[in-house]
């Protein structure tokens, strides 16, 4: 395991294993207008810089996010999560720092038979609509 200090947090995380995973995962699959933008936005590069920085760091691709949702109460914000083979050994801050945090989620979304340990890197940010027809 490598550790690591970001976003407040001290992280150990098991890259062999992240890698892996995403070499044989699926992009994201819902087909809903919000996720489809969302996909697009992650093909053409045009993420935040926060969410590119990283996922380059845990060498995550882009477009196989493992939860994507647009947020209802907000017109551009998404939710979003990449899931990372480790653990958070010590969170320093308040849940949220930024656009984005580690937390522990439980639920599968679209990691069903990720290894454990592993915790998720969650992003809250704003992004364009770059689809033909209009949004949701």
């Amino acid at each position: 395991m490598k550790n690591y200090t970001m976003l407040d947090c001290q992280i150990e995380v098991d890259e062999e294993k992240t890698k892996q995973w995403y070499a044989n995962a699926k992009e994201w699959g819902c087909e809903c207008g919000d996720c489809i933008n969302f996909l697009e936005v992650a093909r053409r590069g045009e993420l935040p810089d926060i969410v590119n920085h990283y996922l380059s760091v845990f060498g995550i691709p882009p477009t196989k996010a493992t939860y994507v949702c647009r947020l209802p109460s907000f017109e551009r914000v998404y939710q979003f999560s990449y899931r990372i083979c480790g653990n958070i050994v010590k969170n320093h801050s308040s849940p949220i720092v930024g656009d984005a945090h580690f937390c522990y989620e439980t639920y599968p979304y679209g990691a069903p038979e990720f290894s454990e340990p592993h915790f998720d890197i969650e992003f809250f940010v704003e992004l364009p609509w770059v689809l033909d027809e209009p949004d949701a």
